[in-house]
């Protein structure tokens, strides 16, 4: 909506806004500004079913294989890559 000038402003994730431009950028490039102040920042979190029998190993997988990938470089490199600065 703010592209097309429909909105002057809204809330987004930024990460997601960095990914549109450059994924899409002759709808988006040169036609959104970020704001300096950052109003908020969440975190996210993998989540599985109580009742998943499998539901620990998938998570401790995920931790273990996040871990690595955060140690050797690959981690950063993913988000550069993927236009996200937030790091």
């Amino acid at each position: 909506m703010v592209a097309k000038g429909r909105a002057d402003l809204t809330i987004r994730d930024q990460g997601i806004v960095e990914y549109l431009i450059k994924k899409k950028p002759e709808l988006f490039f040169g036609k959104i500004n970020f704001v300096e102040k950052t109003l908020g920042q969440n975190s996210l979190y993998l989540i599985t079913s109580r009742q998943h029998r499998h539901g620990a190993e998938i998570i401790n997988a995920f931790n273990q294989g996040l871990k690595k990938i955060q140690q050797n470089g690959t981690y950063r490199k993913l988000l550069e890559k993927y236009g996200n600065t937030l790091y």
